[in-house]
C-alpha cells in the first residue's frame, strides 16, 4: 500500500490540511469538526506540557515567577501541573488518531505497525512545530480557532 503523509509547515492556515493517502488518488478524509476537536485536545496537551517544562526550568533555577507567586507551595503546584499534563496525554494521542484517520486505515486493512508509524510521524511533526519550547500558546490557539472556523463553513 502506497502511503504519503503531508504535514505542511504552516499548519495554522485553514486551507492547509493534514492528509494521509492510502493510494496516490484515494485520500482518506477527516471530518472538519472532528479535526477541530482533535486539534483542540492536542494543543491543550502541548500547552500544559509547555507549562510543565517552564515550571521545571524555573524551579531548577531558584523558582522564578512560580516561587514568587506560590511561595512554599511552588513544588506542589508544579506536581499538579504534571498530573494535569498526564491526564491530557490521552487526548493528545486520541487527537493524533483522529488526524491520521486510524479507524478508516484499520477498516481499509492497514497493518497496525504501519498505523503506528503514521501516528509516530505525525506526533513528531506536531512536537517539532508546536511542542514545548517551540511555540507560544497564542500560536496553538490560532491553529484551533482556524480549525473551528473551517469546520463551521
Amino acid at each position: 500500500m502506497n502511503r504519503q503523509l503531508e504535514l505542511r509547515q504552516s499548519l495554522p492556515r485553514a486551507e492547509q490540511t493534514i492528509r494521509l493517502e492510502t493510494e496516490p488518488d484515494v485520500p482518506i478524509a477527516v471530518d472538519l469538526g472532528a479535526r477541530a476537536v482533535a486539534l483542540e485536545g492536542i494543543m491543550a496537551y502541548l500547552n500544559k506540557a509547555n507549562q510543565v517544562r517552564g515550571g521545571r526550568i524555573q524551579l531548577r533555577h531558584g523558582g522564578g515567577k512560580l516561587k514568587k507567586q506560590y511561595g512554599e507551595h511552588a513544588h506542589a503546584v508544579q506536581q499538579g501541573a504534571e498530573r494535569s499534563r498526564d491526564e491530557l496525554r490521552e487526548l493528545f494521542h486520541q487527537g493524533i488518531g483522529t488526524l491520521i484517520a486510524e479507524d478508516a486505515l484499520r477498516a481499509n486493512g492497514m497493518d497496525e505497525a504501519d498505523i503506528e508509524v503514521e501516528h509516530i510521524s505525525l506526533q513528531a511533526a506536531l512536537n517539532r512545530r508546536f511542542g514545548p519550547g517551540r511555540a507560544y500558546a497564542t500560536e496553538r490557539a490560532k491553529v484551533v480557532a482556524q480549525a473551528k472556523r473551517a469546520a463551521q463553513k
